[in-house]
């Protein structure tokens, strides 16, 4: 439950579906996290204990499988590499998640409805697909599919077990109606949960930043990683100041690579031009009071952090991304740009220019909504 779009949205569903109709299980493969403490009581938390005791090895097979030769368990790494090889060689996952899953007994019971919420994932699209015993399975899948590094054999073996499959965007859906048009048929639009009285009374505390005469504040909300483009967005900066422009962007999150944002920042010399918030629970006070939202995502299924910033009527920018054309592309204040430092700056720029609307952004999707999706 790290603080990130998929997990804001997950804590948002199961905040909004009613514990008097569900009993809720929630299986993680890490039951930590700066939203676990957003999870409502009444939800039953546990550890997807496989997954987790091999985790490092399914993120990076050749680093685990030297870790576990090291640390005295080389023919656990021999026999790990062996399954994973083979499952890469038959290009799907799916028999390497079935040997480091066996005899996984997930729960003594049958489940109503079961659902992979972080999709697509291999490892936990399977566990559910093939592990959990549910009457209805479903899949929820939040990026864009074709810019995973998902196998499409994995994707059709796991996701022709789910009943229905949960899509947060149109163009997203659209992407994956195409690439696998034999599960269309089981797609459906299912947009992130933003509640714009939740937001709005959130954004009342105090602003985190003083605004002079002049300046431009930009604000980014997201991990800190390649694929949300923060990089991109430095290069934007510094074209924009070379340019002239008062710009003072704000990256609010924490990541992996943190580190080496703040050293590309020093080497750009930036200086007090960029401002790193790192990790925060509430980043809506920061975008309350920004002059521009800017999502410089590589790829993106659904941008919440977008929706959110519509809110407050801010000009948004997004990258061309999937997401990003689906919540911006028709709005009078959002703009579109190319993956170009240039074509960034230049989005800031006409962003800039762009007055605040009094965009309505309500509840996207109701508790009772979903939890009638999940009854069927």
């Amino acid at each position: 439950m790290n603080v990130g779009g998929v997990e804001k949205a997950l804590s948002g569903v199961l905040n909004a579906l009613d514990p008097e109709e569900w009993d809720i299980y929630l299986d993680l493969v890490f039951p930590e996290g700066g939203f676990l403490p957003t999870i409502p009581a009444h939800v039953k938390t546990g550890c997807i204990d496989e997954l987790r005791r091999n985790y490092h090895f399914c993120q990076h097979p050749v680093k685990g499988f030297i870790r576990n030769s090291l640390h005295g368990a080389p023919l656990k790494a021999i026999r790990l590499m062996w399954h994973y090889a083979k499952a890469k060689k038959e290009k799907s996952l799916n028999s390497f998640c079935g040997y480091i899953t066996r005899g996984c007994q997930a729960h003594d019971m049958v489940f109503d409805a079961a659902v992979s919420f972080h999709g697509p994932s291999e490892y936990l699209d399977y566990y559910v697909a093939n592990r959990v015993k549910a009457r209805r399975k479903y899949g929820w899948i939040h990026f864009d599919v074709s810019r995973c590094h998902i196998k499409p054999r994995s994707i059709r073996e796991s996701y022709g077990k789910f009943n229905r499959i949960f899509i947060v965007s149109k163009e997203g859906k659209k992407v994956f109606d195409n690439l696998f048009p034999e599960l269309s048929d089981r797609t459906m639009l299912m947009p992130n949960m933003v509640s714009r009285k939740t937001i709005e009374r959130m954004a009342e505390e105090p602003v985190p930043f003083e605004k002079q005469d002049g300046e431009t504040h930009v604000v980014t909300v997201g991990r800190l990683s390649h694929e949300k483009g923060q990089d991109l967005a430095l290069l934007a900066l510094k074209n924009l100041r070379d340019d002239g422009m008062n710009v003072i962007w704000h990256f609010v999150g924490g990541g992996t690579d943190e580190a080496r944002f703040h050293k590309m920042s020093e080497e750009l010399s930036l200086g007090a031009a960029v401002q790193f918030h790192g990790v925060c629970i509430n980043p809506y006070p920061y975008m309350k009071h920004a002059d521009v939202y800017m999502q410089p995502s590589r790829h993106e299924g659904y941008g919440i952090t977008i929706q959110e910033a519509l809110t407050f009527g801010i000009p948004a920018v997004s990258t061309d991304t999937a997401g990003g054309r689906d919540q911006l592309s028709h709005l009078p204040n959002g703009i579109i740009t190319g993956f170009t430092p240039k074509e960034i700056a230049d989005g800031i720029k006409r962003a800039a220019a762009l007055p605040h609307l009094p965009h309505i952004t309500t509840d996207t999707v109701t508790g009772a909504y979903i939890s009638d999706l999940l009854g069927k």
